[in-house]
């Protein structure tokens, strides 16, 4: 089985961070999201009504009504159709639909697993402290300096650690077979590791083969891949 990365959501150039249960694609190819921390990152009131199991979000002139198990939801008195669910204590619900509902774009990069929600300036978005450096292997990192406006980390800084990465990196022979044995470096905890492989043929050409592509055939299986490092 191939390592997918998880799914992350950034709301004007800042990533979500959830506790415990996690955003998911279901069966339909949506985006499930636990509602309350996508809302309030859009600057909406989150409320909870038990015994109904209704969640209300309101953003100034903007009220989304939610039912646990219905398959319908109310946007400004509009009847909307989706299913809100009910996983691990957390009201999941379409990330497009709540989203939208609060007047907000959606965009969804499919390639790194990551919906981007802008909200056209409504709203502030939180700028680390200048020099708040940390530091990882020995490679200092500076979140207001090193990650560009949608979350991403800076093509310079994505290199110090590749290079650090690559002088880690040896290959071995053993029973006739070659091997690449190496350590990760750490890295920022908001960011992940994937690993790829580029082939330079003798017929000439190149394939790069990786843990994360939409090519079935270069597709490095992580069982083989990551029990060498």
């Amino acid at each position: 089985m191939v390592k997918k990365i998880p799914l992350r959501v950034v709301v004007n150039g800042s990533r979500i961070n959830f506790p415990d249960a996690q955003p998911f694609i279901d069966e339909n190819g949506r985006t499930q999201v636990p509602v309350r921390f996508v809302s309030e990152a859009l600057g909406a009131d989150v409320g909870w009504d038990g015994k109904t199991k209704t969640v209300t979000i309101e953003q100034g002139k903007n009220k989304i009504t939610l039912v646990v198990g219905k398959s319908e939801y109310t946007v400004n008195g509009k009847t909307m159709d989706t299913t809100v669910l009910l996983l691990e204590d957390r009201t999941f619900v379409p990330v497009r639909f709540v989203s939208e509902g609060l007047g907000a774009n959606v965009e969804w990069n499919a390639s790194i697993r990551t919906v981007y929600i802008t909200t056209g300036g409504t709203l502030p978005t939180p700028t680390p402290e200048e020099g708040e450096v940390r530091y990882y292997d020995g490679i200092a990192f500076n979140p207001a300096t090193d990650v560009d406006e949608f979350g991403r980390m800076t093509i310079e800084k994505s290199q110090e650690f590749l290079l650090k990465m690559a002088d880690q990196l040896t290959f071995v022979k053993e029973n006739g077979k070659y091997y690449i044995v190496g350590e990760y470096p750490e890295i920022p905890e908001e960011f992940e590791w994937a690993v790829g492989i580029g082939i330079i043929l003798k017929s000439g050409g190149r394939r790069n083969f990786s843990t994360l592509t939409a090519r079935k055939e270069y597709l490095i299986p992580t069982n083989i891949l990551y029990r060498h490092f």
